[in-house]
């Protein structure tokens, strides 16, 4: 993997290049994202969880 400079110390240009020579991660089209919808309405269950504080990940190691 390629070391990234700071964005600081790269042009504009370099950037938008960097963004149009990713295959993985491609700038998002303007349908796109006006497709979008905000998490809450999409996994409402979830959100209201997460809002609770009711979430909680898995432990790797039970403490002892």
């Amino acid at each position: 993997m390629k070391k990234l400079k700071s964005l600081k110390l790269i042009s504009e240009d370099q950037v938008e290049e960097m963004i149009a020579n990713d295959p993985d991660n491609p700038e998002l089209t303007d349908d796109e994202l006006a497709s979008m919808r905000p998490f809450a309405v999409v996994f409402p269950d979830l959100a209201a969880k997460m809002k609770k504080g009711r979430i909680r990940l898995p432990r790797k190691k039970p403490h002892q």
